[in-house]
């Protein structure tokens, strides 16, 4: 449990960047459920916007950039608002439906097996101090780990955890749920899990003999610094020269005032066209006293380095 909490606490610390990056912590207090089980009850609201591709944002209104996040964690067994439910087990991933899923769920159920020592990271988040084929702990004296760790591990009567987590998404705009869904899934999730775990063990020397009460300090601590780092961001003056604003997409290049710049309240890709999804609500109409038509121009190859099958929506291809 502090191993989990401190990993909590410090990663809300270096992702809290201000505005469109960061955690407000707005309870962080015990717990006690109607069967008894102790825990820990927080309630988050994470600010998003630097983690969402342009083409998800630019269809968003600013309040969907929070992700309000409640969590009950009475480890070995946690569960988030957020549909993120995680069951900790002494094995190295052998049981088949920790869950206890029905036929119908089994039946839609992908798994996916996350190595958090062999499975490549994006380099853009690869870190050396964060590498466990690197890191060596000066406390424990564990590590470096090689591909082969868990079968090492298991043959040597090590001990060993498996974290087995169940992700449900809904992403309910119409003509991107599913493409939006999948990202969320395949980079969003898998991504932030895959990091988390491989900080977490090379944090190790630093959770290493914490208490409880060393986690509450250290939660405290970190409440009131996020808490200084989105009130002071939130305070100064924004630069959208990143092509984007509250609640509509800016694309517009030519350096003029951002006032004067057209906006792109939707759209949507030519994979989605045709595609028939019961699931999603008809479009919103959105309600303004003036219409704008975008009309598109281009000379030539505007992709000379892509084949000239390429699809037009694909952002590389616009790149």
């Amino acid at each position: 449990m502090p191993t989990l909490l401190f990993g909590f606490q410090k990663k809300s610390r270096l992702d809290s960047h201000g505005r469109d990056s960061g955690v407000v912590i707005l309870s962080n207090k015990p717990y006690k459920d109607e069967s008894g089980v102790a825990g820990q009850y927080t309630f988050k609201i994470y600010h998003i916007g630097s983690k969402i591709p342009v083409w998800i944002r630019s269809i968003l209104p600013s309040s969907a950039l929070e992700v309000h996040e409640e969590a009950w964690n009475a480890y070995p067994y946690t569960k988030t608002s957020i549909e993120v439910e995680t069951i900790y087990r002494n094995d190295h991933g052998t049981e088949d439906n920790v869950f206890n899923l029905n036929p119908e769920e089994l039946k839609h159920l992908i798994v996916d097996v996350m190595d958090f020592v062999k499975d490549p990271i994006p380099s853009n988040d690869y870190c050396a101090e964060e590498d466990p084929k690197i890191f060596h702990s000066q406390k424990t004296n564990r590590g470096p780990l090689n591909d082969d760790w868990v079968e090492e591990f298991v043959q040597a009567g090590k001990p060993i955890m498996c974290a087995y987590k169940i992700c449900r998404v809904e992403f309910r705009y119409w003509g991107m749920q599913t493409r939006a869904e999948r990202w969320i899934h395949d980079l969003a999730l898998r991504n932030t899990m895959l990091r988390a775990h491989r900080q977490a063990w090379a944090w190790q020397d630093e959770w290493v003999g914490l208490n409880m009460n060393d986690i509450r300090r250290l939660e405290i601590e970190a409440a009131e610094h996020l808490s200084s780092v989105m009130t002071t961001r939130n305070g100064e003056a924004t630069d959208d020269s990143d092509g984007s604003s509250d609640d509509v997409y800016f694309d517009c290049s030519d350096g003029s005032s951002q006032n004067h710049k057209p906006s792109i309240i939707r759209w949507s890709s030519e994979l989605e066209l045709g595609i028939v999804d019961e699931h999603s609500p008809p479009l919103t109409p959105y309600e303004t006293r003036a219409a704008a038509l975008l009309i598109m121009v281009f000379h030539g190859e505007f992709c000379p380095d892509n084949p000239i099958d390429s699809k037009a929506n694909d952002t590389n291809t616009f790149k």
